[in-house]
């Protein structure tokens, strides 16, 4: 049966018609499967590699002549046969099937159909090329996986993980980001959003802050504070990371916030510590000193007074003896005071 008439290819050694035994020969030097069945679906030609596929698939052998909807199951057979019909009407179809489980292995293909038409344009039938993607589709599982492990990994972190694209709008957040919107907001955060629409107004004030170092290459870090609707405050310690991906082509940005409430009250709890270490040392330093240094200079006047009896002098001197003591210990805590601040 000629597929095609009056049909030839133009070569540099001349012109030669295309027969079927020539046609035959062009689909068995590709090494995917090719059937082309005619307009009632029965099978025309088929190459080596369709041969062998349709062994390891159908369990069975193509024959010309065969209808090609009777190698397939029920489900199966009503999808192609709807395939098929889109394809009488001038539309090409392409479709990605795991087709069956051969002794325990997944075989998944692209399936490509094609329209044919001879030289007047009428329909004679349908190419279908089958492209065998296993691997495509094998990597893209471990790429899912992967994804859903890393997905667990950040969902069960306490820290909020917001990832951002490069067109600043929102694409993936993890639990944390989510309970603490939901919590700030009272409503959810929507994938595809705006950034500067899913922070509360002193994070917006920090992230324009941070904005040019990002577009720099360049992290940056932060602190912002938050108030909740029941009057609870919390610090967060926030830290821009530019993304790139194996190519160092750059997908965006990870804003990571912690909750540092506790920290910044030890913080604050140190300041005022410290504050008030400043101010003992200052009394230390002048005011307790101060007086003092009248107690000495009262004890060298009646010193060297010649009136002071004796005993009174021997009394004198052992109370500076202690003064002096008591001014060398303030000396040292402020000094040490001093070396603190």
């Amino acid at each position: 049966m000629t597929i095609m008439k009056n049909t030839a290819i133009s070569t540099q050694e001349g012109v030669f018609p295309l027969t079927d035994d020539l046609l035959l020969a062009i689909i068995n030097s590709s090494v995917d499967p090719v059937v082309f069945i005619d307009t009632d679906l029965n099978i025309v030609l088929f190459n080596i590699a369709a041969a062998t596929y349709a062994t390891r698939v159908f369990g069975s052998e193509l024959v010309r002549g065969s209808y090609f909807p009777d190698f397939m199951t029920e489900e199966r057979k009503r999808t192609v046969l709807h395939y098929l019909k889109l394809v009488r009407n001038n539309r090409e179809v392409v479709a990605e099937d795991k087709l069956v489980r051969h002794r325990d292995e997944e075989i998944w293909y692209a399936t490509k159909y094609t329209p044919v038409y001879d030289t007047q344009e009428t329909y004679i039938g349908c190419v279908i090329h089958y492209s065998d993607i296993s691997r495509r589709k094998q990597q893209e599982e471990m790429n899912r996986q992967t994804r859903n492990h890393l997905e667990a990994v950040i969902n069960n972190s306490s820290d909020s993980v917001l990832f951002v694209n490069t067109e600043n709008k929102v694409e993936l957040y993890n639990k944390a980001f989510y309970d603490y919107f939901y919590k700030l907001t009272g409503t959810f955060p929507a994938k595809g959003e705006d950034v500067m629409n899913v922070m509360p107004m002193p994070a917006r004030e920090v992230f324009l802050e941070t904005l040019e170092q990002l577009k720099q290459n360049r992290k940056a870090h932060n602190r912002y504070k938050v108030t909740y609707s029941d009057g609870q405050e919390i610090w967060f310690a926030v830290n821009f990371y530019p993304v790139y991906d194996e190519n160092n082509t750059y997908l965006g940005y990870v804003i990571n916030s912690r909750d540092i409430s506790i920290h910044r009250e030890h913080e604050l709890l140190l300041s005022r510590q410290n504050e008030q270490l400043k101010e003992i040392a200052r009394i230390q330093s002048h005011e307790l000193r101060r007086p003092l240094a009248n107690i000495l200079g009262l004890i060298d006047l009646l010193t060297t007074d010649e009136n002071t009896p004796d005993p009174q002098k021997e009394l004198l001197y052992r109370l500076k003896v202690s003064a002096d003591e008591l001014d060398e210990v303030i000396r040292k805590i402020t000094s040490r005071a001093v070396c603190v601040y």
